[in-house]
């Protein structure tokens, strides 16, 4: 009976033990691998050890470009508050087209779910002033026209949407938000002291 009591004790403690490192695995959200966490310097130094370019960084900024999920010419946005880096944004090369950007999307929508087995919080409206091709940028820039899923994963969530280009008129772009959840307690706390 003492073995079996002791066999028992050394199982839970192996699953315990299995459970915690899970856990310390997955406490921060993951960017190409890299937990989104540290400092804005040492974060920045792992980007560009992946191949992607250092344009520059200013006020807790970094900005880099590079080749993301197949596709060249990304910009990389590291945003830290009080040096804890809390969130990475890749903003895709602009699309002339509506439709174009949404098959962008709508391909990134089903790899997240493929890769983390969950389903999105989605919201996606058209403004009915703007459903033509030629004008749906005007609802997008206006913010009455909204294309956007959330992901909730280990570690933070990850938004997709799809925005007006701040850059060229009547062009689209396809924008990841990835949100460190510990470390958006940082920034919270950072904004508080200030106000």
């Amino acid at each position: 009976m003492k073995k079996l009591f002791f066999i028992a004790m050394v199982l839970i403690a192996a699953m315990m033990s299995a459970n915690v490192e899970s856990f310390a695995q997955t406490k921060h959200i993951q960017f190409k691998g890299i937990p989104v966490d540290g400092t804005l310097s040492s974060f920045v130094e792992k980007l560009i050890t992946q191949g992607f370019d250092y344009i520059a960084e200013q006020d807790g900024l970094a900005l880099l470009t590079g080749k993301f999920a197949g596709y060249s010419g990304c910009n990389i946005i590291v945003v830290s508050a009080r040096n804890t880096v809390w969130k990475v944004v890749v903003e895709f090369p602009e699309q002339s087209t509506l439709s174009d950007v949404k098959k962008r999307y709508e391909e990134f929508k089903q790899s997240f779910k493929l890769k983390y087995n969950v389903d999105p919080k989605v919201i996606e409206e058209l403004d009915d002033r703007y459903k033509s091709e030629q004008i749906a940028y005007i609802g997008f820039k206006n913010k009455v026209s909204q294309w956007a899923s959330l992901f909730e994963i280990p570690g933070g969530s990850v938004v997709l949407e799809i925005q007006a280009s701040s850059d060229s008129y009547g062009d689209f772009q396809l924008r990841l938000d990835y949100y460190d959840e510990m470390n958006s307690v940082i920034r919270d706390s950072a904004t508080m002291d200030d106000i």
